[in-house]
């Protein structure tokens, strides 16, 4: 399995955060994210992208009847908020959320 990459996971936190439309109480399914990814490096890795986001606690991963659903935390939210305003905001990847 590929790696994510640092510019991945913002594209992949974007992308979640465009799906939910930021609202922390909306549960979406991985191939929302993977549909407003762009990139075709980012679409490639964005499994294990969310995989990192939950790790670092800026989405939760949340399992229904039909597979698994994905929603962003606040903190999440925030984050991706600034890089939509700042674009190029460094973000500590080794820190959880």
């Amino acid at each position: 399995m590929a790696r994510c990459s640092p510019d991945e996971m913002k594209a992949t936190l974007i992308g979640l955060y465009m799906c939910t439309d930021g609202s922390p109480n909306a549960h979406v399914p991985p191939q929302c994210v993977g549909s407003k990814l762009e990139s075709g490096e980012a679409r490639a890795v964005y499994a294990d992208c969310l995989k990192r986001l939950v790790r670092k606690a800026y989405a939760t991963k949340h399992p229904t009847r039909g597979g698994i659903t994905y929603n962003i935390t606040a903190c999440g939210a925030e984050v991706a908020r600034k890089l939509l305003k700042e674009g190029d905001l460094v973000i500590d990847w080794s820190a959880r959320c």
